[in-house]
C-alpha cells in the first residue's frame, strides 16, 4: 500500500493500530485483535501471579497421578483440603476477570467510536458527502417524497443534492416487506433452475408424503401467499 498524499510505500514498521492505511475499518480490525490478545494475556499473567506468589499447587490440583488405590485416596484428600485453602485465589481471579473484562470492553468501545469520529473529521469519507435530516413530517407513499425533499433542500441551501433516500416506517408491515424481498431474491433463482419435477418413484412419493406430514404436525407452512405487484404498490402507497 502507498500513502495517498505522497505516494510512498508504507514501511513494514507501520503501526496499524494508529495509522490509517486502508480506512478506519482496517484499523478497527487490528485494534480488535490487539485488544483480544491483551485481554487473554492479562488474565493469564494474573493467574500465573497467583501461582508464583501464593502457591504452585494451583497448577497441579486435579492433575496428580496415582499408582495405587491408597495413593489415589491420599491425593483426593490432599486435593480437597488444598482446594479449600486456595479457593480464595479462584474467587479473586474471577472477580478480577469480570471487572477487567467489563472495564476493558467499555474502554474499547469508546476508543473505537472515537476512531471513526476522528476519521470522518480528518478524512474525506462517505459521511462527508451526505446529510441526515430529522424531524420531517410524515409523508404518504402516494407522493413523490424524494423529489419533494430534494426540491426543498435545493431551495433552502442553493445546492442540488445528487439523490435523496428516505426512511419508511414499516414496523406494522415488516413481515410482509420481508416476504416481498424474499420473493424478489427467489425469482431469478427459480428462473435459472426451473421448477423441480414432481416425484415419480414410489420411494420419492413416500418421502414427500412423510415430509408433508411432519411439517403439518409442526405447523410449518413452506408455501406462502405470493404477493402480487399490485399488492406491493398498494402497500407502499399506504406507508409513511
Amino acid at each position: 500500500l502507498t500513502e495517498g498524499s505522497t505516494g510512498n510505500v508504507y514501511p513494514l514498521t507501520t503501526n496499524l493500530l494508529h495509522s490509517n492505511v486502508a480506512g478506519p475499518g482496517t484499523t478497527a480490525l487490528f485494534r480488535y485483535q490487539f485488544a483480544l490478545l491483551l485481554w487473554a494475556s492479562t488474565l493469564l499473567l494474573v493467574w500465573f501471579g497467583f501461582v508464583i506468589f501464593v502457591s504452585s499447587d494451583l497448577l497441579i490440583l486435579g492433575n496428580r497421578a496415582a499408582e495405587s488405590p491408597q495413593m489415589l485416596c491420599a491425593i483426593i484428600e490432599w486435593g480437597h483440603h488444598r482446594q479449600m485453602d486456595l479457593i480464595w485465589t479462584k474467587v479473586s481471579w474471577l472477580c478480577f476477570a469480570y471487572v477487567f473484562s467489563f472495564a476493558g470492553a467499555m474502554f474499547y468501545a469508546v476508543q473505537q467510536t472515537k476512531l471513526f469520529v476522528r476519521a470522518n473529521l480528518q478524512e474525506a469519507t462517505m459521511a462527508s458527502f451526505t446529510a441526515k435530516l430529522e424531524g420531517l413530517p410524515a409523508l404518504p407513499g402516494t407522493q413523490q417524497v424524494e423529489d419533494k425533499i430534494k426540491s426543498a433542500v435545493s431551495a433552502a441551501t442553493g445546492y442540488e443534492p445528487v439523490a435523496v433516500s428516505v426512511a419508511w416506517d414499516y414496523g406494522d408491515c415488516k413481515k410482509t416487506i420481508e416476504t416481498i424481498l424474499e420473493q424478489e431474491m427467489e425469482e431469478p433463482e427459480a428462473e435459472a433452475h426451473g421448477d423441480e419435477p414432481p416425484p415419480t418413484t414410489v420411494l420419492a412419493k413416500a418421502e414427500a408424503w412423510a415430509t408433508d406430514q411432519v411439517l403439518h404436525a409442526w405447523h410449518v407452512h413452506l408455501e406462502q401467499h405470493h404477493i402480487s405487484e399490485q399488492e406491493t404498490k398498494s402497500l407502499l402507497n399506504s406507508m409513511f
